[in-house]
């Protein structure tokens, strides 16, 4: 009965040392206890080391990258194009419009790769609720689109282009201004788009659930939050080009619509190892 009684004080006494011994290792002065996560993100795969600032901040510095690329067929009636043109000029230039094929590849890209180095404030000392302050760096490009038209639609308003103005006096109608055009400022028939961003520096702010560097040896971080990137702009490796388009978004009443696209939605979840 004794030695039960001995054996159960012992046990409690390392238990009670074994806690005492966890809190006081928890102690979270500026720069003592570190962390390193991994995790996923609306702005991208992420990887972040952090550190204590005290009880109630914690630093947190990263990179986030997003690279994805999507190539996908597009119907287009290249035929349209010619309806207007008189029938001999299509017969002299020698130019089938039902024999040009209707689909071209548009390849789409985000190529999203932004550092950050953001602040989170704990206003309770027991919780992981955090405010989140700081910024995102990187790529100004957010997306970047590009096409190539068909050889024979590019070699048909060529050749009926040619023939009209030879005949030009004894036609009533000619290839639409906007094909002529379309030919000016695209000669070889790429046509590339990018939207980007004013600026580079993002502010961002959020909150979430979870600490950057957990007490623990384990944690589970979430963040909500939003980068603040500006208006952003429709260009193109060819001025013209993209005069056309804005024009375009403007005679659609699209521009303010576009220019409210100003901040960029974060959602993250990121798996936390302490790494002492």
């Amino acid at each position: 009965m004794k030695k039960s009684v001995i054996l159960s004080v012992i046990l409690l006494c390392v238990g009670i040392a074994s806690v005492s011994a966890q809190k006081k290792e928890w102690q979270p002065s500026p720069l003592k206890h570190w962390s390193l996560s991994v995790g996923a993100s609306t702005a991208g795969a992420e990887i972040e080391l952090a550190t204590t600032l005290g009880h109630h901040f914690q630093l947190r510095a990263g990179v986030s990258a997003l690279p994805y690329s999507l190539t996908v067929p597009y119907e287009m009636d290249f035929a349209s194009a010619f309806e207007e043109v008189d029938p001999s000029i299509l017969n002299y230039a020698g130019v089938d419009p039902q024999s040009i094929p209707n689909e071209v590849d548009i390849t789409a890209r985000l190529d999203m790769m932004n550092y950050k180095v953001l602040m989170n404030i704990y206003p309770f000392k027991k919780s992981g609720l955090h405010l989140t302050a700081g910024f995102y760096y990187g790529n100004d490009k957010l997306v970047t689109a590009s096409t190539q038209m068909p050889k024979e639609f590019m070699d048909a308003a060529n050749q009926v282009i040619e023939a009209e103005d030879k005949f030009k006096d004894e036609l009533d109608v000619i290839f639409t201004d906007e094909y002529r055009s379309f030919l000016e400022v695209a000669p070889e028939g790429v046509i590339d788009l990018y939207i980007k961003t004013p600026k580079k520096l993002k502010p961002y702010v959020g909150f979430g659930f979870g600490r950057a560097v957990p007490k623990g040896r384990l944690g589970l971080n979430m963040d909500f939050g939003v980068m603040f990137h500006g208006t952003p702009e429709i260009g193109s490796s060819n001025p013209e080009f993209a005069k056309e388009i804005n024009r375009m978004l403007a005679e659609e009443e699209l521009t303010e619509t576009f220019n409210q696209l100003n901040i960029y939605p974060v959602l993250s979840i990121r798996l936390i190892g302490r790494i002492f």
